[in-house]
Order: structure tokens, then C-alpha cells, then sequence
């Protein structure tokens, strides 16, 4: 395993020997075991892109990991996984019956939201899982 300097984030950047990695690199999918070079724990798309940017200049792979059921293959350590649990915004629009919602809002966050305008989304019957897959 190399040494990498980390990407500037607001998110936590976590390595292999950080606490909170292990519960960080892992979705609802266990049989998939991922185990990347870092992790960033996207706060906003600032986290993204400067962690994209960073990944690239040091050659490595990108992966995104949503909520919901997790991964299905596996980041390598040649890899930095960005996770986006922390990015929960949601803005509904209740004149177009619309919502705009950034990548770590699940199911019941958003239901709940769209309630407040007397609307509804589509959704399943699992408030935990992510709303973008």
C-alpha cells in the first residue's frame, strides 16, 4: 500500500488504518468487501470534485458510493471511494411538483419532505434506502 497525502474536504478523508474506515467502505452488501487506497466522506459537491481532481492528479481509480444497498464490485487500493451518506439536501418545489435532492438523501428523508407540500415520490416500502442508486 502506498502513502498518499489526502485530498482538502470538508468531509472526513479516512485510510485503511484511520478509526471509522471499516463502517465507512461498507454499503448493505457485505459479500462485496471493498477495501480502498482512501476514503472521502463527501460533505457537499465541493467534497467531489476536489476529491475527483485529487484522485486524478495521483492516479488513482474513483468510485462513488450512494445509499441503499452499497456496493457491487469492489474499490481496490488503487482506488478512492467518495461516499455520499453526508450530502442530504432536498428542495421540493411544490409549483412544478418537483425535487431536487443531492446523492446521499434516502427514501423516507425524501417522503417526508415532499409530504410537508401535499405531495408524494415514488418510492418503495424501505425509508432507509438511497434515493439515487
Amino acid at each position: 500500500m502506498r502513502t498518499l497525502t489526502r485530498p482538502a474536504t470538508a468531509g472526513p478523508v479516512l485510510a485503511p488504518d484511520d478509526a471509522g474506515y471499516d463502517a465507512e467502505r461498507r454499503g448493505y452488501n457485505l459479500s462485496v468487501d471493498q477495501r480502498p487506497a482512501l476514503i472521502v466522506g463527501a460533505a457537499g459537491v465541493a467534497d467531489v470534485v476536489a476529491s475527483v481532481r485529487w484522485a486524478t492528479a495521483h492516479g488513482l481509480a474513483v468510485t462513488v458510493q450512494a445509499t441503499g444497498h452499497g456496493p457491487t464490485v469492489p474499490a481496490d487500493d488503487d482506488t478512492l471511494l467518495i461516499t455520499t451518506s453526508r450530502m442530504t439536501g432536498i428542495e421540493v418545489d411544490p409549483v412544478a411538483r418537483t425535487a431536487r435532492v443531492e446523492a446521499g438523501v434516502r427514501s423516507g428523508a425524501l417522503v417526508a419532505a415532499a409530504a410537508e407540500h401535499g405531495l408524494a415520490p415514488l418510492n418503495g416500502s424501505a425509508p432507509d434506502v438511497g434515493v439515487v442508486s
